[in-house]
């Protein structure tokens, strides 16, 4: 058996993401900074779920690592000739551990995380973690309640216990404890809550964190009510620091404990439950312990928002009623607590809801303690009744295949990490995206509300998740299923119709622009999505500028179309998955405006030398810096062009 033969494929897809990142920046090995980018970039493990909920984004991260690190000069050298870094090798060997001591049998994102976080703060990946305000516990700490577990090396009395230091609450092979009877909202409450004290340096949760935790939750009852009083989590926050200001210093996890009142509104929630006859301990229950017990600083703080804590208390009753005197943890329509955050289902048809119901499902089947784009594509095929079931099904995408893929490349959970029901499963970061993306292409279309035909173009239009790879596993290209959607919509000039132009044109003054100058633009989008990617950048704009307008100038200095297309591959690599949407990047932005300024003087358009001119005035840009690299200085660029011109 070999070093990687536990890693299931999420993990390995990280080891391939880890060595194109490290590709990307020209480095010659591969670090734990490359892990973690690698899995952030997976966008759908464990891993990217705890990184993105702690507000590390991908862009951002590359971003510090660049400015922690750098870029390399490795010359020519192959991706096949970088090597693992030590402390990566100690990474995995960390990860290893960490399976075990949880008991798993394979290698996940969560447990290359973990190794992460145990390979200490001297690594560059903890040190671009610190760069977000993210320290390793914290880190720890959120993938393993992610994961449903106690931390390793806690007692599951000290996960259980009201007193001394608290952990969040697990009910696995135990006798039944205190937050035996809370649901997973309220579980997931209380850890929320204890965030919340380590987001203020408190070294205990107080009921003002736990208020907190009930707004920031986002979907029980208590959220739900606490919204509608316009108590919102940012406005409870600024109450909480006017109130109670701020500690001195950093709180570990381990230090914090159960402030006396805190322990009292569980005791409150608990008899709240039951004098409701209700079987579980939800986020109501413990919102009517906070408004019971009263006159602590989540009272205030309600109350400095202008709402009595008698209207809390009517607002959860009301909504409690209208669900017929059930919980959220009781209730019948699946899709309405879909742990999302606030989705405006009210615009989804019946048609959408059934397919997010259907995805939870299929995810809970799989034994997937989330839902991923995957799970999405799933639902789509099965629901079996909508545009978008039927245009798959014309493309040969049928369930029974969809099943066969998905299973293949991820395979089966297990029961420890699944909640009790599906509609109880969290969204993966892609799986968030998608729904977005949905709701903006039933915009572009002028639809109003979101169908199944509008996630599957969100779903293809994103182009990066699983769902996408099972897609074009089957012989289906991302592009066919969106023109066969379009077309059996009626509108299969819509893509046309949102982007009226080509989109470099369409963002900026191009009266101001010669015709010559317009179809370098043009061009530099056509290179754009030839590799690819989804952004203009310039680099995009060099490659178009020798195809057209300035070939002789630039042949003249030694730079070839196929050399500098080389300079560009090296520097920013072809991306795998099609591209459906892209932007313009703030270099090309400021480019295209210094362009303007040059030819301004002599009163005419742009033309395709104040391009070039404004390009090599960036040395920043990739595009500057693969000129350089040829040997095509700022200064020989510029004479050449003045002899061209001044001839």
């Amino acid at each position: 058996m070999g070093p990687f033969d536990r890693f299931n494929d999420r993990a390995k897809r990280v080891l391939a993401l880890a060595q194109d990142e490290a590709v990307r920046f020209n480095h010659n090995y591969i670090g734990t900074e490359h892990l973690l980018l690698g899995l952030i970039r997976e966008g759908e493990g464990t891993a990217a779920r705890v990184l993105d909920s702690l507000g590390v984004d991908l862009s951002k991260l590359r971003r510090a690592v660049e400015a922690n690190i750098g870029r390399g000069n490795w010359g020519d050298k192959p991706p096949s000739e970088i090597t693992l870094h030590p402390q990566v090798k100690k990474v995995f060997d960390l990860a290893i551990d960490e399976a075990r001591k949880l008991g798993h049998n394979h290698i996940g994102t969560e447990h290359l995380l973990l190794g992460i976080v145990r390979e200490g703060a001297d690594s560059p990946a903890a040190r671009a973690l610190a760069s977000f305000g993210v320290d390793l516990e914290k880190v720890r700490h959120a993938t393993i309640v992610a994961l449903g577990q106690a931390a390793p090396g806690t007692t599951q009395a000290s996960a259980t216990t009201v007193s001394g230091a608290w952990t969040p609450p697990t009910t696995r092979g135990r006798e039944m404890g205190p937050f035996d009877r809370f649901n997973d909202r309220a579980k997931r409450v209380l850890a929320l809550a204890q965030d919340e004290a380590i987001r203020f340096n408190h070294n205990y949760i107080g009921t003002e964190h736990l208020l907190l935790g009930l707004a920031r939750e986002g979907e029980g009852v208590a959220a739900k009510a606490l919204g509608e009083l316009g108590v919102t989590l940012a406005k409870l926050r600024t109450s909480v620091e006017k109130i109670m200001g701020r500690g001195d210093s950093t709180t570990s996890p381990s230090e914090i404990t159960l402030s006396p009142r805190t322990k009292k509104v569980i005791e409150y929630a608990i008899d709240e439950a039951r004098k409701l006859g209700h079987s579980h301990v939800g986020t109501e229950h413990l919102l009517l312990g906070l408004v019971r017990e009263g006159g602590h600083i989540g009272a205030k703080a309600i109350e400095s928002l202008g709402v009595t804590l008698e209207s809390v208390r009517d607002k959860v009753m009301s909504l409690l009623k209208q669900a017929a005197g059930g919980t959220e943890s009781q209730a019948s329509a699946p899709v309405t607590s879909v742990a999302f955050g606030r989705v405006p289902y009210e615009y989804f048809n019946d048609r959408a809801k059934k397919v997010l119901a259907i995805a939870h499902e299929e995810a809970f089947r799989l034994k997937h303690n989330y839902v991923g784009t995957e799970h999405l594509l799933l639902g789509l095929v099965r629901e079996g009744q909508s545009i978008a079931a039927r245009v798959l099904d014309s493309l040969g995408i049928e369930l029974s295949k969809v099943r066969t893929a998905v299973e293949f490349i991820i395979g089966a959970g297990e029961d420890s990490a699944l909640p009790k029901t599906p509609s109880e499963l969290m969204m993966s970061p892609r799986t968030k995206k998608v729904i977005e993306l949905a709701i903006d292409e039933s915009r572009r279309l002028g639809h109003s509300h979101v169908g199944p035909e509008h996630l599957l173009l969100a779903l293809v239009r994103e182009g990066q998740g699983m769902a996408s790879g099972v897609i074009e596993s089957l012989g289906v290209t991302l592009a066919k299923v969106r023109q066969q959607l379009l077309a059996t919509l009626g509108r299969p000039d819509a893509d046309v119709e949102s982007f009226p132009g080509p989109f470099l044109l369409a963002s900026g003054p191009f009266n101001l622009i010669d015709d010559v100058a317009k179809r370098v633009l043009i061009l530099a989008e056509e290179e754009a999505r030839l590799m690819r990617h989804n952004w203009i950048g310039t680099e995009h704009l060099l490659i178009a500028l020798i195809r057209y307008g300035m070939s002789r100038h630039l042949h003249q200095l030694g730079v070839s179309l196929e050399l500098a297309r080389a300079g560009v591959f090296k520097a920013v690599p072809p991306e795998e998955a099609e591209v459906t949407e892209i932007t313009v990047t703030p270099r090309v932005r400021t480019l295209l405006g210094k362009a303007i300024m040059l030819a301004a003087p002599s009163g005419e358009k742009v033309r395709p030398h104040h391009l070039l001119l404004a390009l090599v005035d960036d040395p920043g840009g990739v595009g500057a810096q693969v000129l350089f690299e040829l040997g095509a200085t700022a200064d020989k660029v510029r004479a050449a062009i003045a002899r061209e011109t001044n001839g």
